[in-house]
């Protein structure tokens, strides 16, 4: 018997999840959103219907809806949702299974940036599972399959470092390249400058340990450059104090002395 499966939201991680199940031949069986315009279109898109949370027929019932919601809206929609629903998702990576209440639930955090109005490449994907009950594991499979996703299981306390590791790989790798480009500005250059080297990077980092390729002047204890590059940093003391605390780091892990 097929196991029904709704979609709860209708931002970027619910478009991504909606349009990846269509796009393998698996289509979700609803989305359900706050957002009648949002939710209906995303719904067309993902060829399968539309419901409006708070006008949800009586009689409809899923095995699972997966809530592809904001963290604090988490048990809220939990209790809207629950008469609708055997099992209860969320996708977020720092929400603890608690978040969703009483009852059968789970979490299935996908390891991934969803940006808006891009499609992500869902190769290689991991998703995370944690289920209250049993029965709800044996389901996992089947809705990686969906997805064609590998689900490898995480408890709690494993998925919060996860979601610390992918903000230091993804928010703050964006975040490097932000101060960058000002840096980038007060020399009169354009962002395409960094890009060869940028692009250089992450083809090592695919490819190699991490611990091997760090290069720089922290990782060399160049005392006098770190120094020079501190004290040129002054007008902007929150690169100042980022650029430290990175080389600071760099520094501890190749057993030099700390330089601040």
């Amino acid at each position: 018997m097929k196991t029904r499966v709704a979609i709860a939201g209708s931002g970027k991680v619910a478009s991504a999840m909606a349009l990846r199940m269509l796009e393998c031949g698996k289509p979700a069986d609803a989305v359900l959103a706050r957002n009648l315009a949002v939710g209906s279109t995303l719904a067309q898109k993902a060829g399968t219907s539309f419901i409006g949370m708070e006008e949800i027929p009586s009689g409809t019932f899923f095995d699972i809806i997966i809530l592809c919601v904001a963290d604090d809206a988490i048990p809220a929609v939990a209790r809207l949702l629950r008469p609708y629903a055997a099992h209860l998702l969320h996708v977020s990576g720092s929400a603890t299974l608690a978040a969703l209440g009483a009852g059968s639930n789970g979490v299935f955090y996908p390891l991934m940036t969803f940006p808006a109005g891009r499609t992500p490449d869902w190769h290689g994907v991991k998703v995370f599972t944690e289920a209250s009950h049993p029965y709800l594991e044996v389901l996992f499979p089947e809705l990686a399959f969906r997805l064609q996703v590998e689900a490898l299981p995480a408890d709690s306390y494993q998925r919060f470092r996860l979601h610390i590791a992918a903000v230091f790989a993804n928010n703050f790798t964006v975040a490097s390249f932000r101060a960058a480009q000002y840096l980038l500005e007060e020399a009169g250059q354009q962002r395409e400058t960094l890009l060869p080297l940028m692009r250089a990077t992450f083809e090592l980092l695919l490819s190699e340990d991490a611990n091997e390729i760090q290069t720089g002047p922290a990782q060399r204890g160049d005392k006098e450059t770190l120094a020079a590059h501190i004290r040129a940093l002054d007008s902007h003391p929150e690169l100042q104090e980022m650029y430290a605390a990175i080389s600071n780091f760099i520094d501890a892990k190749r057993g030099f002395d700390r330089f601040v």
